[in-house]
Formats: C-alpha cells, structure tokens, sequence
C-alpha cells in the first residue's frame, strides 16, 4: 500500500461508522475491509475497495470505495463509443463514458474524504470532496452523434464549498446517484435517475467516496435502509 493510500485508512473507517450510526441500526458497514484500498493501475481512477454492507433485513449489498486522483473517473466503452458520443464541457475521454446501470435499483454514494492534491503533504479531510455526475444531457439539434453528454450534477460536498480544502469542516453527506428519485429525494414511486452515468474527479484533489447499491429484488425493508441515510439527488 502506498503511503499516499496509508494516510485514507483512518479516515475511511472512521468515516464509514459515522455513516452506520447515521443510519440508526438500519445499515451495517464493514469499515476495516473497506479502509484498505488498493491501487487500480487498470482502471481510470487510483484506487479501490470492496467490502460488504449489511441491511436491517440481512441482506449483503455491495459497499465499493474509490479513491479519485484529479481527472479519475468511473467511466469506459462499454455502453457507448466515443464515436458516437457528443460532448461541448468535457475531455473526450473513455474514462468519461457514462455506464448502463440498469443492474442496480438505486445507488448512493458517501462523502469520505478530501485533500488538495497539490500539496503532498496535506492531509484528508472528513467527508470533503466533490464529485461530477456525468449523464446524458439534451442533443443540440445540428449535432448528429447518437448521444450527447454532460456534468448533469454533483455528489458530495456543494461544489463551491468544496474548493476550499481542509480548512473548512464538513458534515457527512450521501447522494442519489442512481434510482427513483421524487422530487430530491429517494422514493420507490419516484421517476428514475442518472441512468446511465459516470463519476468524475473535476477538481485539484484527491477524493475517496464510497457507494452502496441495491440489487431489483430489494425487500421495501431493504430499501427503507438505503433511505436511512438521508440521500439527496445530486445537485
């Protein structure tokens, strides 16, 4: 583990238990395994771990940590081809492709923690950090790519807020990024969103974020857990 991962362990755990007693009982996490990240030299982002998030009816989900240098994103090719692709505010990057993510019925991401990646020696902040949501966004008319895509929000911290690094402190905050959302908030009746999407690092830091996801055949107990946490739709 490198020593740039060394210094997230701490605050991923404490982070993560924070997240759990948020949850009044109703969400079990597991944040030993989840503090211990490895390097990811194959994807587009720095770093990974996966652990296991247990729910008030027993049911294991997922619980997926990643560590995001500057630029790192969540997204690849296998949904759409950068061929097909148009975009006005973003690299043309693979790594910024949104994802089909018709597998999962919602998912909500957890502020862990921050610091400016220009200096070297800083330290992570609790539940700092920004991320982009990038999705599909409306085709200009004299665009013939089969898609076009777009910042179509935020997860975390309030953009501008976040800028600022560690001399702010910040409250813990989870984000819809994908599922029925009615008006911002979590609701099984509610219309689906950010499917499909990416998540990309657009600042000058290093952000860890964690996301928990729920399989279609969650129970309404299952579902009422993830709501524990107070998700709001990303801004």
């Amino acid at each position: 583990m490198t020593s740039e991962l060394r210094k997230h362990r701490d605050p991923i755990a404490a982070a993560l238990e924070t997240y759990q007693e948020l949850s009044d009982g109703q969400i079990t996490l597991d944040p030993i395994a989840a503090r211990n990240l490895r390097p990811m030299p194959e994807k587009p982002y720095y770093a990974r771990s996966d652990s296991m998030a247990t729910l008030r009816d027993g049911t294991r989900v997922p619980l997926v940590t990643i560590a995001f240098e500057p630029e790192g994103a969540t997204g690849d090719d296998q949904t759409f081809k950068m061929r097909d692709v148009w975009t006005s505010d973003l690299p043309r990057k693979t790594s910024l492709l949104p994802r089909d993510k018709s597998a999962v019925l919602a998912e909500v991401s957890l502020a862990i923690c921050a610091h400016d990646s220009r200096q070297s020696q800083a330290e992570p902040t609790l539940y700092a950090g920004s991320l982009a949501v990038v999705g599909l966004v409306p085709k200009p008319e004299d665009v013939q790519a089969e898609v076009a895509i777009g910042r179509i929000g935020y997860v975390g911290q309030p953009t501008i807020m976040s800028m600022h690094g560690s001399v702010h402190e910040y409250d813990p905050v989870a984000s819809i990024t994908t599922g029925p959302v009615k008006g911002s908030r979590l609701d099984i009746d509610g219309e689906r969103t950010g499917d499909p999407h990416a998540i990309y690092n657009a600042w000058n830091q290093f952000v860890v974020a964690s996301f928990v996801s729920l399989p279609w055949d969650a129970s309404s107990e299952a579902f009422a857990s993830l709501q524990s946490l107070n998700p709001r739709l990303f801004d």
